[in-house]
């Protein structure tokens, strides 16, 4: 039985608007947060300044399932690569794609909103 809706969440894809609705109707997030669905071991880096944590990152689908339930997760968006195992069968797996010519363009207002936050 699934317990816990697992997606990959490809920047400017709707990810935020999937992760507050999810919250909206009841899921169960690492962050407790509306707009942030990712466990706290699964930074993303937006800007390209550092690294992506992966430290403490479980690295196979029982590790992730285990961590999971342990948490009363019902709602995580993966934001780096997928572990070597692929999908987890104890999730429900799903990916939001997005015209790209409309993620380039959000992507790109997105990073002029943040401008004067990584430019001295």
């Amino acid at each position: 039985m699934r317990d816990l809706i697992f997606y990959l969440h490809v920047s400017k894809t709707a990810g935020s608007f999937l992760c507050a609705a999810g919250t909206a109707s009841g899921c169960e997030t690492a962050s407790g947060l509306k707009e942030n669905c990712h466990i706290d071991s699964d930074e993303p880096d937006w800007l390209g300044v550092e690294e992506a944590t992966r430290t403490g990152r479980k690295e196979s689908c029982d590790e992730l399932s285990l961590e999971y339930a342990a948490r009363h997760l019902t709602l995580e968006g993966n934001e780096n690569y997928l572990i070597a195992e692929g999908l987890c069968p104890q999730f429900w797996n799903f990916v939001m794609v997005r015209h790209p010519i409309a993620r380039v363009l959000s992507h790109l207002s997105m990073l002029n909103s943040m401008r004067d936050d990584w430019i001295d």
